[in-house]
């Protein structure tokens, strides 16, 4: 809406700047459009963003209008709901403004897109409002009426192809919503459309691929429908029926392994077993793909590859016990390209490489998380010790049921998970029942008697300090972004040189540069600029720090010089970083559909710290989201280039949003891809005092020498044993206590790959 009231203020001074031919705007537009076919789809919404611009120079309604929608459509395949409701808030308005002015013909077209564009937006929040399902059915009825009556006034317009792109988003639509039959109705109608098209033998040009995939796309919807409403046969002869080109096709493979699953569930006629081969010829596909395009990969595309393949694993983990060794593999890879890639030279990592770098009284498990029958989620642990054939695969938990658990008579696992209340963590670490239910009989007996636990969590288990609650006190437990970790070369902490951060500015003015900046988290945090206050304790902390450690090559920023660019500047060139100040973990990461995978990763810009000027920037109705704003993203960090050894987010989260699996494993990949060895961060948010003095502590065995694991860990037991003076009313005197002997101040911040 604000770009189109700008649009009606300003087009009359537009006049005067650069002017433009509409032959320039169709070369625009179709460079833009081409963008989108290749499924960049970022790229695509700012090239129609441009356009848009271009549109209003000339002053061509049309153009603005058909650049809008386009630009909303790539939002929409990004899930990215905020820019997709401001582009149709804009269409809507330009018509209203606009449309009666035109020709009937361009008023359907019009009415036609933006119709489509709204089914798009109620698609993206039918999960969090119930009659959105409703709606999104109806915007595309509306599609239909409206593509009759174009048909009737102009039998030029291509009806039956915008016809089936509607029947597409509708199959979509009812998939996402589990309403499989309609979903299968739909996705005949596809098939109707596609039936007398026939695959190029030897496409020679984008256009004839688009087509094959295209043709296919419809195939395998119609397959994964069918088999939906356990029409298996239908489902398999279908796939059978593609030309061979395409029977040895990554996406063929998979459906056919989903199909030969969901037989399974269904009535048992197959094992898991028949899934096996075309999962692993799957996966063996895409590895070898993405190997040779690793090298030309942009970002969007490696973020696409890994959000299929995530989807991939929460199919292929349900084969269990049935293929432990290829299970922990490509737990493996997955992890390990995710944070990788930007190396160019990712390295496959195997469960006997892991095996090959444990000590005797060690293990590592690598936890997964994935959809069981009726695709309720699971957890489970692949579990490898020295002494191993292979790994053994433990089924964990029913997920569904462990975060519904009731801690006491009030609340449930995942309410204390997501509560920013202090006394609801303690009801989650001070359950008796919990450790039993994830250090379950049969994984203690698989762990044996090993002392050092490597583990690297998935789903729920980023957001629970379950090296917290070991029911074996014997037992060290080590967390691990992925445990392929074991397998490379450490370095110990160097403290010769460290960067603070803290008692940070908030809401001093923000210097303009051209430093790139992360506009989405921007948007993301601008709800919580209130609750971006100062923290006296982080002040004291580093005076204390300073006091005891005054080292010339020492960098301190605070206040106004705790900018983002400063951190950005300096931080390439210390081996241990510590930054005391707000952080933000505010998103999830949806899975996406068999039909409408995700294209985009919003958990990296949903995480990350709050530094000077940040209050002061998302405050600012005017501040241009594109500059700088003193919000450092996890995305922002993983542009850096750092070789820090440790790097310490002594981060208070007061009032920013609560803690989700994606939000923590957004910031630690971030950091991982800028190359940070190891990293402490915090799972909810505490008192600025109890973490004030934790930092402390922990700084001071650090300098002193003592290893990052014992030097953390008795950080930990000296703030448990901190005291205190407190008045006893009963006995009429002060009296000392403990003042921080609880989980809601000891068990909140977690080591990250530290050996």
């Amino acid at each position: 809406m604000k770009r189109w009231i700008t649009y009606l203020l300003f087009v009359p001074l537009l006049a005067f700047g650069k002017t433009y031919s509409a032959s320039d705007i169709q070369k625009a537009y179709d460079k833009a459009a081409s963008l989108n076919a290749q499924q960049e789809y970022l790229a695509a919404a700012e090239a129609f963003h441009r356009v848009q611009e271009m549109a209003v120079r000339i002053g061509d309604d049309d153009w603005y209008l058909r650049s809008t929608v386009a630009e909303g459509e790539c939002y929409y395949m990004l899930d990215v709901v905020t820019q997709l409701k401001e582009q149709l808030d804009q269409a809507e308005a330009i018509y209203a403004e606009k449309g009666a002015a035109q020709e009937m013909r361009v008023q359907l077209e019009w009415r036609e897109m933006i119709s489509k564009l709204r089914g798009s937006y109620f698609y993206c929040i039918a999960d969090s409002d119930s009659k959105a399902y409703e709606k999104a059915q109806k915007a595309y009825q509306r599609c239909f009426d409206l593509l009759d009556s174009m048909k009737a006034i102009d039998p030029v317009f291509d009806v039956p192809q915008m016809e089936m792109t509607i029947h597409r988003e509708l199959v979509s639509l009812h998939y996402k919503k589990k309403k499989y039959y309609s979903a299968w109705q739909e996705a005949g109608e596809v098939m109707k459309y596609y039936g007398n098209i026939t695959f190029v033998t030897n496409p020679a040009n984008a256009a004839d691929q688009q087509r094959n995939r295209q043709i296919l796309d419809a195939y395998l919807c119609f397959a994964m429908t069918s088999a939906r409403i356990y029409e298996f046969e239908e489902a398999e002869e279908l796939l059978n029926d593609l030309p061979p080109a395409y029977q040895k096709s990554p996406d063929v493979l998979r459906t056919k392994g989903k199909i030969l699953m969901l037989k399974h569930d269904f009535d048992g006629s197959v094992t898991k077993d028949a899934a096996k081969p075309y999962y692993e010829s799957y996966l063996n596909a895409k590895k070898a793909s993405v190997k040779n395009a690793m090298s030309q990969m942009s970002e969007s595309q490696a973020e696409q590859y890994w959000l299929s393949l995530h989807n991939f694993l929460f199919d292929c983990f349900r084969l269990e016990e049935t293929a432990p060794e290829m299970l922990y593999n490509l737990a493996l890879y997955s992890k390990g390209f995710l944070l990788s890639y930007k190396q160019k030279t990712h390295k496959e990592t195997t469960w006997t490489d892991v095996r090959s770098h444990l000590k005797s009284d060690a293990c590592a498990i690598e936890f997964v998380q994935y959809h069981g029958k009726d695709e309720r989620n699971q957890l489970g642990a692949l579990v490898v010790t020295p002494r191993i054939s292979k790994p053994v695969f433990v089924h964990i938990a029913d997920l569904d049921n462990l975060s519904q658990m009731r801690l006491s008579g009030y609340i449930t696992l995942d309410q204390a998970l997501r509560s920013t209340n202090k006394y609801d963590k303690n009801s989650i670490y001070q359950n008796r029942r919990l450790p039993q239910l994830i250090w379950t009989d049969e994984l203690m007996r698989v762990i044996g008697d090993a002392k050092t636990i490597y583990f690297a969590p998935d789903g729920l288990l980023q957001q629970l300090a379950i090296e917290y609650i070991m029911p074996d006190s014997t037992k060290t437990c080590r967390r691990l972004s992925s445990t392929r970790v074991l397998t490379q070369p450490h370095k110990k902490v160097n403290t010769k040189r460290i960067m603070m951060i803290g008692d940070v500015d908030y809401a001093t003015g923000v210097s303009v540069t051209t430093q790139g900046n992360d506009a989405y988290a921007y948007h993301f945090v601008q709800p919580y600029a209130a609750s971006l206050v100062e923290l006296p304790g982080s002040r004291k902390e580093i005076e204390q720090f300073t006091n005891y450690r005054n080292h010339p090559k020492d960098c301190i920023l605070t206040q106004s010089e705790a900018t983002d660019s400063a951190f950005c500047a300096n931080a390439p060139n210390y081996p241990l970083i510590m930054i005391d100040t707000h952080g933000f973990f505010l998103g999830t990461l949806e899975t996406g559909t068999d039909m409408k995978p995700l294209y985009m990763d919003h958990s990296m810009s949903q995480s990350g710290i709050a530094l000077s000027g940040s209050q002061y920037a998302l405050r600012d109705q005017m501040h241009n989201s594109q500059t700088a704003d003193g919000i450092l993203s996890a995305k922002e960090i993983a542009q850096l280039n750092l070789s820090c050894d440790l790097m310490v987010l002594s981060a208070c989260q007061t009032g920013l949003g609560y803690i989700t699996s994606d939000g923590v494993y957004g910031l630690q990949r971030g950091l991982k891809q800028a190359g940070v060895q190891a990293m402490v961060v915090s799972l909810w948010s505490v008192s600025d005092e109890a973490t004030s003095v934790l930092m402390t502590y922990f700084y001071r065995n650090l300098c002193d020498g003592i290893d990052v694991y014992d030097a953390f860990m008795n950080a930990r037991q000296q703030l448990k044993n901190e005291e205190t003076l407190m008045f006893d009313p009963r006995a009429l005197r002060y009296r000392r206590v403990k003042q921080y002997d609880s989980p809601q101040y000891t068990d909140a911040f977690i080591l990250i790959d530290v050996l």
